[in-house]
């Protein structure tokens, strides 16, 4: 299948930049954002993260409840000073051109997979 990064159909114009994300939370205490993390039942819940640095493409968060760090990418952070609405509605549009391409992928591998007596030429006229 297609790439499953799901990052890499992020064409989203950001109001802010990376660094003015970190800006912004070095001004506030924490917690500045909500991200994904496994609780004890394997299933994602949101999590209030204090948001430390970014680097490589990554934003640095600390999650609260355990100190511990980790690196995520910018679909995996809720700020608190962003549109929530927005914010998700970036990442269902993530995921549907994820699933376009998957489609377009499906498609061609099934076109090529015909035998050429199973197919015909297209006509050259409109």
């Amino acid at each position: 299948m297609t790439n499953k990064k799901l990052k890499d159909y992020d064409c989203w114009d950001e109001d802010r930049s990376p660094e003015l994300w970190i800006e912004l939370c070095s001004k506030t205490n924490p917690p500045h954002a909500k991200c994904p993390m496994f609780d004890a039942s394997g299933k994602y819940i949101w999590t209030d993260v204090e948001v430390v640095s970014f680097k490589d493409g990554k934003f640095e968060v600390r999650v609260l409840r355990n100190s511990k760090s980790k690196w995520v990418g910018r679909l995996s952070v809720l700020f608190f000073a962003e549109d929530p609405v927005r914010f998700e509605q970036r990442v269902e549009l993530c995921k549907q051109r994820q699933r376009n391409a998957d489609d377009e992928l499906r498609f061609l591998k099934y076109v090529e997979s015909l035998p050429d007596n199973m197919t015909s030429v297209l006509s050259n006229e409109m």
